[in-house]
């Protein structure tokens, strides 16, 4: 009689998220009217800083294989996830109540364009 044999395979996964530059500037928010972001494909942006609520405008354009478009706002202090956003359609607009200083993660597989803009100036 045979017995079957189990195969145990173990997958380790470790996740790291980098962040910006411990030299990078942080921009004011407070000091200008938006700050304007763009680029292709995966990144993290600068830092900035806000100093009261404030709203993410983003934009798609381009060809995109697959509608791969995640942002990842993350508190520069801690290096906490604050919000897990996966962006749908061609623009859109997120408001965040709370300001800090942050830096987004973005995965996206096309291009794209950001606007903060600080809404309590």
């Amino acid at each position: 009689m045979t017995h079957p044999r189990l195969f145990l395979t173990i997958v380790c996964v470790t996740l790291s998220f980098a962040t910006p530059a411990s030299g990078a500037r942080l921009i004011d928010l407070h000091e200008q009217e938006a700050l304007v972001m763009s680029g292709h494909g995966d990144t993290i942006t600068r830092p900035f800083l806000t100093k009261g609520e404030w709203e993410m405008q983003w934009e798609k354009s381009g060809e995109w294989i697959l509608d791969v478009f995640l942002v990842y706002l993350i508190q520069k202090t801690t290096g906490e996830t604050v919000q897990v956003a996966n962006l749908q359609g061609t623009s859109g607009a997120l408001y965040i109540p709370e300001p800090g200083e942050y830096f987004l993660r973005i995965t996206a597989n096309g291009p794209w364009s950001f606007h903060i803009i600080e809404l309590s100036r």
